[in-house]
């Protein structure tokens, strides 16, 4: 599943499958590719990001092949990717990512909090890893700390 949301208020073009064409703000805008399986979830992610002056959800994949492919089209600077997806998982697609698109951060947002595992998924290209049980602030700091924004 890809999409856009509805940030038709914005100016600047940009495309977005399914959507056409819809406006952004100036290129100061963080750029974000939701990767995300469960529905519910992807959607109020999107909701939450939306809300934010400085985000932009540029689309949305269900599995980590989709979002290679939506990359290459749509120059998302970050990624929030779930650990458990179908085809490619979490720490697979930031491998990817970080060999075909080296200056685009991956957050991993997960409940897998092995710290064994999360610190796999970070020496293997996940800038950051924040736990679905976290309050809302530590993803949105989370954002601007990969982007460079001030926190």
């Amino acid at each position: 599943m890809v999409g856009a949301g509805d940030n038709s208020s914005r100016n600047v073009k940009s495309f977005s499958p399914g959507f056409g064409f819809v406006q952004l703000e100036a290129c100061h805008m963080v750029r974000i590719l939701l990767l995300e399986a469960h529905p519910v979830v992807r959607r109020v992610l999107h909701r939450i990001l939306q809300t934010q002056p400085d985000f932009f959800v540029v689309g949305e994949a269900t599995d980590g092949w989709i979002a290679l492919d939506l990359l290459d089209r749509l120059g998302a600077t970050v990624v929030i990717s779930e650990f458990a997806l179908p085809g490619l998982n979490g720490v697979e697609v930031a491998r990817c990512i970080k060999r075909r698109f080296p200056e685009c951060k991956v957050i991993l947002f997960s409940l897998r909090d092995d710290p064994v595992y999360v610190t796999y998924a970070l020496a293997h290209g996940v800038e950051r890893y924040i736990s679905k049980l976290a309050p809302v602030d530590d993803l949105l700091e989370g954002i601007r700390a990969v982007s460079g924004l001030k926190v």
